[in-house]
């Protein structure tokens, strides 16, 4: 990975020794064209007449629009057929969107409808700012309010932190460094960012995961859980310790 990262900021192709190698590079290429895809489509759907209530809902969460930008927050629409008309303007295909997880599948495995409708869409990147996934906060009473996409071959839910690639720069990016704060969901991550604090991360919905932490202390050595103070939260506190403890 430190290769590979050398390697990208130096404008440089890694080489691919063999052919399964090329085959996979070539198909994680082809996916995040498709999600980079979608994310745009959803980002502008936002500023749209039909995405003014998830606007609404993001301003009156205290984001500004400097933020809401930043973060390349959307909405993912009625879910009655538009991202897949749109897609396929593109020559992007419903296997391809169910590759790439934007859509479920049926039980043979056909691609069925979009998994993200009427929901605010925060684009989920790994440590390298590379998109591989969305999280998606329905308006209104719908269940589950919030809703990650299924893992894919970009997207691990175990390896992947909310936040990192932002939060990598904020703790090195400067002398004095911002602190590593692990936080419970994405709008406690954008909200602290908004505020100053650069180097807030979340989990995915999830406790804290061995990987995770791996991943977190490669960033800095004494990271902050600082989870919600309900029951909820303490239980996470404490399942984080002890999924710590054992890697010390």
């Amino acid at each position: 990975e430190a290769v590979e990262e050398l390697a990208t900021a130096a404008g440089m192709e890694m080489p691919k020794p063999d052919r399964n190698q090329r085959e996979q590079a070539e198909r994680a290429r082809t996916l995040g064209e498709v999600l980079d895809a979608v994310q745009e489509s959803w980002q502008r759907r936002l500023y749209q007449p039909e995405g003014r209530d998830g606007l609404a809902y993001l301003r009156g969460r205290g984001l500004s629009d400097d933020t809401i930008a930043a973060f390349s927050l959307g909405w993912s629409g009625a879910g009655r057929g538009e991202l897949v008309a749109e897609m396929a303007r593109l020559d992007i295909t419903p296997a391809m969107l169910r590759d790439a997880g934007v859509m479920r599948a049926d039980e043979n495995g056909a691609p069925q409808r979009e998994l993200f409708f009427n929901r605010v869409t925060f684009p989920i990147r790994d440590r390298r700012g590379r998109l591989v996934s969305f999280g998606g906060r329905i308006l209104g009473d719908g269940q589950p309010k919030y809703l990650n996409g299924p893992e894919t071959a970009l997207f691990s839910k175990r390896r992947v932190l909310f936040g990192l690639d932002r939060a990598r720069e904020g703790v090195r990016g400067t002398g004095n460094g911002a602190e590593l704060l692990v936080v419970e969901g994405y709008m406690d991550v954008i909200a602290l960012h908004q505020a100053g604090f650069h180097g807030a991360v979340a989990p995915l919905g999830t406790a804290l995961t061995a990987e995770q932490l791996e991943a977190l202390w490669q960033v800095a050595p004494a990271p902050v859980l600082c989870f919600d103070g309900d029951a909820a939260g303490q239980r996470a506190a404490v399942q984080a310790a002890q999924t710590a403890l054992p890697l010390l």
